[in-house]
């Protein structure tokens, strides 16, 4: 990803927007993904997420230090992983169901913020052709106004949330 932006033909500001604007991504969809995985676990019966303070958005529980530089290296990588005992999954009569939801909600939680996020690009969208131009050109290089230049950033941000989750 450093490697992207760097050939990205971006200079000065606008590479810092960019990195800054990466870096909370990575950071919020790394930290969601593993929130969601301990807070399905919990409600099916496992407390071990919440005693060991791991059910929070603050990215310091989450991110694993070489799985975040991977990520933003290579393109590639994780976060700590949320601790679940199955064996306090007792939502369900079968366990294999509530391991399976357990599984499934990092992945759901990633769907349904890139969904969120695609839903708030249309929006930025149709607020530029409302109040800015018919021509809908965002740019990090040039702004003609400050509205213009909030509207880019945000279509950045939301641009990035859509494709990392």
């Amino acid at each position: 990803m450093i490697y992207s932006l760097m050939n990205s033909g971006y200079e000065g500001m606008s590479l810092v927007i960019l990195g800054l604007i990466l870096v909370i991504v990575l950071v919020f969809s790394l930290s969601i993904h593993e929130v969601m995985h301990g807070f399905v676990a919990y409600k099916l019966g496992d407390d071990t997420a919440k005693l060991q303070g791991r059910l929070t958005l603050n990215p310091l529980a989450h991110l694993d230090p070489v799985g975040t530089l991977m990520m933003l290296v290579a393109g590639i990588g994780w976060a700590k992983p949320v601790p679940v005992n199955y064996g306090k999954l007792t939502h369900f009569k079968d366990r294999f169901i509530s391991i399976r939801f357990v599984s499934i909600a990092g992945v759901t939680s990633n769907f349904v913020v890139a969904a969120i996020a695609y839903f708030l690009m249309d929006l930025v969208y149709v607020i530029w052709i409302k109040t800015v131009s018919v021509n809908f050109m965002p740019s990090l290089t040039s702004f003609g106004s400050f509205s213009e230049a909030l509207l880019s950033v945000f279509y950045v941000l939301f641009l990035f949330f859509y494709t990392v989750n």
